[in-house]
């Protein structure tokens, strides 16, 4: 719909432009290349330049979808019902602006792509911990999805990010206080992280380092029993110096006999904890009669094929049921792959045989997925009054619903209520 066909959404139009300038604001969302066009595009400069469109929405009953580089934009559009909405383009929030090899962090405006911050990490001997060498996006999408980071020592799973700047569906710029490491209690930023965008826009992100450099080398072990292939990876976190990433890989077993599983592990740092870790985990996977296969440089990039499908978390003691029930519940995936490994259990991704499903079928395959590991396993998944809870703060912060209302469907559903609050 055109601004001049709805007065609403051009007296919004006017007074964005009034605050950010018309080189920030392209009245015409035909050019953005999506399926569903938006009604414009913004472009704003700074966390006060954001606040004062999400005001102005506010004020004028307009939806805004905010994004990066938009490279999973498409897919998440195509799961949200035809309306009014403007895209909000953080492209021009990007930029690495401090890095601190040494304390093990880095800063980031949201729209800087993720490539970007991980050649900024490298360059001063680190990596982006939890980041993927394969996966696209930027960082304020990263963290919108980010689910915590599983802590291979203690077997916990951590915040994702040490500090964040986010802009409020009311247009309040908030920004996390300086706390040691070791602090604890509650952190009011924690649902600004993994939940989609929809309590809020991420701006800014003092994102955690791991050290790198040193020796690079994998693992990669073939097992003819899913207990073995479960056992390794709840194994691997007792060696003195775990593996940097460790998956474990289903290919195309839905109606073979027998199937076979992968486990793949990457080793980084000193020479001589490499070799030590290296040799305790190839040692563990002989004692459950895993069959080593041959090194290759691919294992270093992890399972990251495109056509992710869904993504749910899993105890391991629940995912045979889950393998068995994939097959009925989401058709026939090319690749099941559990990484994030910890001794409870990991994240369950599930791709495609298709490189690029339509939105749609991955909406609808994330609703079956959750269905089913809500009834396989429903104590590691999210409970009817934890979405009662989330429910009742979206309507708080954003009562009508217009921030990011692409990402609130794909939530998970509630226990036991299958209708109202989608």
């Amino acid at each position: 719909m055109r601004a001049a066909e709805d007065p609403d959404l051009d007296r919004f139009l006017c007074a964005v432009a009034e605050s950010l300038g018309e080189k920030r604001v392209s009245r015409d969302g035909a050019g953005s290349g999506l399926a569903l066009q938006p009604a414009a595009v913004l472009w704003p400069h700074s966390a006060s330049a954001v606040s004062k469109v999400l005001r102005a929405a506010r004020v004028h009953k307009v939806a805004v979808v905010a994004c990066g580089t938009g490279s999973r934009l498409p897919g998440m559009l195509a799961a949200m019902a035809a309306g009014r909405f403007v895209l909000l383009s953080l492209r021009d929030l990007a930029g690495v602006h401090r890095v601190e090899p040494e304390a093990l962090w880095l800063e980031a405006g949201a729209g800087t792509p993720l490539a970007d911050v991980q050649r900024a990490a490298q360059r001063v001997g680190c990596a982006l911990a939890g980041f993927e060498d394969a996966e696209p996006g930027s960082v304020g999408g990263w963290l919108g999805r980010a689910e915590g980071l599983p802590d291979p020592i203690l077997g916990l799973v951590q915040p994702a990010v040490l500090g964040l700047e986010a802009v409020l569906p009311s247009g309040e710029i908030v920004s996390s206080v300086p706390t040691p490491r070791s602090a604890c209690g509650p952190d009011a930023f924690a649902s600004l992280v993994g939940t989609g965008g929809v309590f809020g826009v991420i701006t800014r992100a003092i994102l955690k380092l791991s050290p790198e450099g040193g020796q690079r080398r994998t693992l990669a072990l073939s097992f003819a029993r899913l207990e073995s292939a479960c056992a390794w990876a709840r194994g691997v976190h007792g060696s003195t110096y775990p593996p940097r990433r460790a998956e474990l890989w289903v290919d195309r077993v839905f109606g073979q006999e027998p199937p076979t599983f992968r486990a793949v592990a990457l080793f980084a740092g000193h020479e001589q904890l490499v070799e030590a870790s290296l040799r305790y985990c190839g040692r563990k996977g002989g004692e459950l009669e895993g069959t080593p296969l041959p090194e290759s440089p691919a294992w270093e990039k992890g399972a990251s094929p495109a056509g992710e499908l869904a993504h749910g978390w899993i105890r391991w003691s629940r995912l045979g049921p889950a393998l068995g029930a994939l097959d009925g519940r989401i058709g026939v995936p090319s690749r099941v792959v559990v990484d994030r490994l910890s001794p409870m259990g990991g994240r369950l991704r599930v791709f495609s045989v298709q490189p690029d499903p339509a939105g749609e079928v991955r909406s609808d395959s994330q609703r079956e997925l959750d269905d089913l590991l809500a009834e396989l396993d429903p104590q590691m998944q999210a409970s009817g009054a934890c979405w009662q809870a989330f429910s009742r703060l979206k309507v708080a912060l954003d009562p009508d619903g217009l921030i990011n209302p692409q990402a609130w469907p794909l939530g998970p559903r509630p226990t036991g209520d299958r209708g109202g609050g989608r």
